[in-house]
């Protein structure tokens, strides 16, 4: 856990539980917009009808082998390194 989580948890505890429940609402409103801004973004990504090279199906399989591995990020890990 980072440094700014374990402070966060730190004051959550120190609050009365009526503003804690605040506190949950608006760390629920905040998840709710970033979701909603991903979902924005890929909405305007083009859609591309091609046909896919021997090239794409390596990659897809190698991305399924990656997947299966465990070697995945969170959408969470991703948004934090590209800082979003």
């Amino acid at each position: 856990m980072s440094a700014a989580e374990d402070k966060l948890i730190d004051i959550i505890r120190s609050l009365p539980e009526k503003e804690q429940e605040e506190v949950l609402d608006f760390a629920n409103y905040l998840k709710q917009k970033k979701d909603k801004q991903s979902r924005d973004f890929i909405s305007k990504i083009p859609e591309v009808e091609e046909e896919l090279t021997e090239e794409d199906l390596k990659a897809i399989e190698q991305a399924r082998e990656d997947v299966k591995a465990g070697r995945v990020y969170s959408a969470e890990e991703v948004y934090k390194r590209l800082g979003i």
